[in-house]
């Protein structure tokens, strides 16, 4: 009773009636219980006028009804996504109350996947049960990954070629894997990395990176000398809360020279 009195603070007496912070207190109050499973509450604002004082008495009638439960959550219109990957971002479950701020919450959270790029939700009661409902989320699927490449010519340098591949969504994983390749008569570039999104149950992110460079370079007709780096890199993400994170990373560099007269 108490949480529910605090959101009546957009009406104080004395001040003008307004049927618009009468309606969105009500809705404050609707929300507040939905936190909680009370999905279907009903709050009805009844006003009482004493026509001789102008004065409004303001009475808000709140039946939470029944705590409302999922039963099943489903997703459709996906092809490319493991189901896992789609349900580890749910913030409702399955068995658990229906929480509006969970419901929202688990929508919001497969919209910002890469390779998904529509989400439709639709929550609808069982039938022959008063507690009970059942989510269903349609997808639409976009390009998880990309690829690109280029060639160029100079006199300096002569031939050099380039590519890189990125999937968001390895093998239907939710893994994020990239790959790096230069390749050129004095400059070498190969670069791979992954990120895994859920290493385990505690949403745990780790990203593993590995590059080697090989540079070449004329100090005069007679020698050249190649510089070759190599770094591996380790990061891991771990979460504060539901929109905190913290991260932590570590990066080991190799670099010698080798010179040719």
């Amino acid at each position: 009773k108490e949480q529910l009195e605090a959101l009546l603070a957009l009406l104080q007496p004395g001040q003008t009636y307004s049927r618009k912070i009468v309606t969105a207190t009500q809705e404050l109050i609707q929300n507040r219980l939905g936190q909680d499973g009370y999905a279907f509450a009903k709050v009805d604002p009844v006003p009482t006028t004493n026509k001789a004082t102008g004065v409004v008495a303001l009475t808000f009638f709140v039946d939470p009804g029944n705590r409302v439960y999922v039963r099943n959550i489903t997703f459709s219109g996906v092809k490319r996504v493991n189901d896992e990957v789609l349900r580890r971002e749910m913030r409702i479950r399955e068995g658990g109350w229906l929480s509006n701020v969970a419901l929202a919450r688990s929508k919001q959270r497969l919209q910002r996947l890469p390779y998904i790029t529509k989400v439709d939700e639709d929550t609808t009661p069982v039938p022959g049960s008063a507690d009970q409902v059942d989510v269903a989320y349609k997808l639409e699927e976009g390009p998880g990954a990309s690829i690109s490449g280029g060639i160029g010519y100079s006199e300096t340098y002569k031939f050099e070629l380039n590519g890189n591949y990125t999937d968001a969504n390895f093998l239907g994983t939710g893994k994020r894997v990239s790959v790096n390749l230069e390749a050129g008569l004095y400059n070498k570039v190969y670069g791979i990395s992954e990120t895994n999104p859920y290493t385990n149950v505690d949403n745990l992110t780790k990203t593993y990176s590995f590059s080697y460079r090989d540079t070449s370079q004329f100090t005069a007709s007679s020698s050249d000398f190649s510089t070759k780096i190599l770094t591996m890199g380790e990061s891991f993400g771990y979460p504060l809360s539901e929109y905190q994170f913290v991260n932590l990373g570590f990066v080991t560099t190799l670099q010698w020279l080798d010179r040719f007269d």
